[in-house]
């Protein structure tokens, strides 16, 4: 079918919400891709603390988020590892799993602008990838792009801040106060049934 276009978007997704839903959207529109994929880790060792639900978990409640979403699709490739992985590895993996990638787009929070100058292999990963960024309304530091660190300028995803977040979600959820409206209801339904984040029961 020949070479497409696509995004990567990676996170923890714990849980995938609407504000995931929406940049996603968004970076396919903006960008002209065929398909964005998702991308659970496998855990946060990144920033250095524990996951909230288990991979599989995730996995189900992104990938029921996404079924009737034209464009949007669910990879368990850095899940299916079994070790924690660099984007750089991502990105790698995707193009030998999936053989129909041409050009990648790679989504990231812009409070991630300033380091990833530091991640590994960083100086490859523009050379792989094409590096955009959505706008987080809780990045409250104005962004220096004079530390970005790469020779192109950073592009951004056109659209609104995102003012949602997944610790959000789980504090509602700790709280026994409904998610509707800022999960997909299928979404809801997993964590109700699943008994996650210690929140509401069925």
């Amino acid at each position: 079918m020949g070479l497409k276009r696509i995004g990567i978007f990676g996170g923890s997704f714990d849980p995938l919400h609407c504000g995931h839903i929406s940049i996603a959207k968004l970076a396919r529109k903006q960008f002209n891709l065929y398909t964005v994929y998702i991308v659970p880790v496998l855990d946060q060792w990144l920033k250095g603390h524990d996951l909230f639900a288990g991979a599989e978990d995730r996995l189900d409640m992104a990938r029921a988020a996404v079924t009737d979403i034209e464009g949007i699709e669910v990879s368990d490739i850095d899940i299916r590892i079994g070790t924690p992985t660099y984007t750089i590895n991502t990105i790698i993996n995707m193009r030998k799993n999936y053989k129909h990638i041409g050009e990648i787009y790679v989504i990231f929070g812009d409070d991630t602008m300033e380091t990833i100058g530091n991640w590994y292999r960083s100086e490859d990963l523009s050379k792989l990838a094409n590096i955009v960024f959505y706008k987080r309304k809780n990045s409250n530091a104005i962004l220096d792009t004079n530390l970005y660190p790469f020779t192109s300028s950073p592009v951004f995803i056109d659209g609104p801040y995102i003012d949602l977040s997944s610790t959000k979600i789980r504090n509602l959820l700790s709280l026994g106060l409904s998610v509707g409206g800022l999960v997909h209801p299928k979404v809801e339904e997993i964590i109700i049934k699943r008994n996650l984040y210690g929140g509401i029961r069925s």
